[in-house]
């Protein structure tokens, strides 16, 4: 340590002595989560916990029943892969919840999608093109890429009845487009 200064002595002479003292003090400035370095360190976390808190939470009235609806139309498949656990299915609002409160319980405003569909539809890294199909975002990583298009038909399966709206598809493509250009 021939060219630290006085006060990296008396930090790496701390850390020495109580590691945990100096690990506290530096984790809201070093936390990382992308998977390396510092999150890495299992020492780092080896007396570390989770705690639960209490939160006021606010519950979708007629949530449910825009589900039940979805998935009837549906008959419990998703419109991409197939896939017929209702326990891995969503009910997708084309406009969002809190985007368009008229529209929540609409059925045409709505698609039967597996969980990372509906997740990619939601964050709009999915669309759907006048012809009902899949559009992928260009910035979405060649392996999630992948995965996404692992489905039986870029193209939606439609429902027996409530036919997404064409108009909503279109405010949900225009989304997910600015969303790129932001």
């Amino acid at each position: 340590m021939s060219n630290a200064s006085a006060t990296d002595r008396i930090v790496w002479q701390e850390f020495l002595q109580t590691p945990e003292t100096i690990i506290d003090a530096s984790l809201p400035v070093h936390l990382n989560t992308s998977g390396f370095g510092f999150a890495d360190n299992a020492t780092a976390w080896k007396s570390r916990t989770g705690n639960d808190v209490s939160a006021p939470t606010t519950a979708r009235r007629g949530q449910q029943f825009f589900r039940d609806m979805i998935l009837t139309g549906y008959q419990n498949r998703c419109a991409l892969t197939e896939v017929n656990d209702p326990r891995l299915l969503n009910a997708s609002h084309i406009v969002g919840w809190a985007d368009a409160p008229k529209l929540r319980l609409n059925p045409t405003n709505g698609l039967c999608l597996n969980t990372l569909h509906d997740r990619a539809f939601d964050r709009h890294l999915i669309t759907f093109d006048e012809d009902y199909q899949m559009q992928v975002a260009s910035d979405v990583p060649w392996d999630a890429r992948k995965s996404l298009e692992k489905v039986d038909s870029r193209r939606l399966t439609m429902p027996t009845r409530f036919l997404p709206n064409q108009t909503f598809l279109e405010q949900h493509r225009r989304r997910f487009y600015n969303r790129l250009l932001e």
